[in-house]
């Protein structure tokens, strides 16, 4: 006995080509980026830790004249925390937004 839903989604797949392909290139480019992004951090790290070396960068440490105010510490201290907290954040939000956009018009 032949099984019936094979015909059903032979049609099915010819139909609705466009949107099957939508999404299986969707998934691609996806995953490229994502495994591109994680082959290029490591050479990215090495070559940030040569540059220092390299170029004679320094590493930023500073000597002042007079002991810094424990106020000013804490407020350089915490400046630079959110500055990173908020682009993070900022970062996700807009990858979600465009992910829920591009997900809709491809269901729609």
């Amino acid at each position: 006995m032949k099984n019936p839903l094979n015909k059903r989604l032979l049609r099915e797949l010819r139909t609705e080509f466009g949107k099957y392909a939508v999404i299986f290139l969707f998934m691609v480019m996806t995953i490229g980026l994502e495994s591109g992004d994680l082959v290029a951090s490591d050479s990215m790290i090495a070559t940030c830790n040569q540059r220092y070396e390299k170029y004679h960068v320094e590493n930023g440490h500073f000597h002042l004249k007079q002991k810094m105010k424990d106020e000013a510490v804490n407020k350089i201290e915490k400046e630079d925390k959110g500055k990173n907290i908020l682009i993070d954040i900022l970062v996700g939000l807009f990858v979600t937004i465009v992910g829920c956009i591009i997900l809709y018009f491809i269901t729609k």
